[in-house]
């Protein structure tokens, strides 16, 4: 596993946090396809639309949710 790759992904999970938007990440036990699930939401503007995505790869399946998130977000 690409440690300095999911550091540098979960540095930028932890500045959605401080912006107070919120990142949850599952992994379900009893999927055996698309068993990763992170969704980011917007808790102080609940009309916004979560981004989601599944997956089997933590490190792409997380760093596709980020770049929606930026894209949207014009970051």
């Amino acid at each position: 596993m690409n440690t300095k790759k999911l550091k540098a992904l979960f540095s930028s999970v932890n500045e959605i946090r401080e912006k107070g938007d919120i990142v949850f990440i599952k992994f379900d036990g009893v999927r055996e396809n698309d068993f990763i699930t992170i969704i980011i939401s917007y808790p102080s503007n609940l009309n916004r639309e979560i981004i989601r995505h599944d997956g089997n790869d933590l490190i792409e399946v997380l760093t596709n949710c980020l770049n929606d998130y930026y894209s949207q977000n014009e970051l």
